[in-house]
């Protein structure tokens, strides 16, 4: 089941949403198996014209959202034996970038986050991790800002931006079978541009 979380009447935060959505799901489909949380706010703020709302609305998303998809579809996922959770991170704040010190808090966060659930998640056999993208080839709103396109292709040691489909590739192998043995880790898909650590 997949809800449109752009539209601006749906908030990844509210937690009466997800639980509705989960509930929605489970009676669909009998259970859930999988959950990756893909919210996120990208913009292009410095941290001198940055105010606290701003801060607070970018983590809001990307740390209340994923803390509140995990809390609803964890239950189910015990319930069924085990599971996967994803959620979606960044190559900004491995690599560095400027006017993004929320996104970069929020995704760092959200990686601490994927790591703690792997260890409190694994005796349940729900694995947890999170995917890092690079530079991919989709269209940006205004706000996000930074480098991306043609420009920033040079940088890449691939020399090109990545696919949706190549990231959309990483998700599926974790939460299918062959991903059954790993856990807490992010893994970086950017064609070099940034060797995870």
């Amino acid at each position: 089941m997949r809800v449109d979380l752009r539209r601006r009447d749906i908030g990844v935060s509210e937690e009466s949403l997800q639980h509705a959505q989960v509930d929605a799901a489970v009676k669909e489909f009998g259970g859930v198996d999988i959950a990756v949380g893909n919210a996120g706010l990208r913009r292009q703020t410095s941290f001198l014209q940055m105010s606290i709302e701003e801060w607070h609305e970018i983590l809001s998303v990307a740390l209340d959202g994923a803390f509140i998809l995990a809390k609803a579809v964890v239950p189910e996922m015990i319930k069924r034996g085990g599971g996967a959770f994803v959620g979606l991170s960044g190559v900004s704040h491995h690599a560095g970038s400027t006017g993004r010190v929320h996104v970069n808090a929020s995704k760092a966060g959200l990686e601490g986050f994927v790591r703690g659930l792997a260890m409190e998640l694994a005796p349940h056999n729900i694995t947890a991790n999170a995917v890092a993208p690079g530079s991919i080839d989709t269209v940006r709103g205004p706000s996000a800002g930074g480098p991306h396109g043609r420009g920033l292709s040079r940088e890449i040691p691939l020399g090109r931006q990545g696919a949706p489909e190549e990231i959309a590739a990483m998700v599926r192998f974790l939460v299918g079978p062959e991903g059954r043995y790993i856990t807490g880790q992010t893994i970086h898909v950017n064609g070099g541009l940034f060797f995870g650590k």
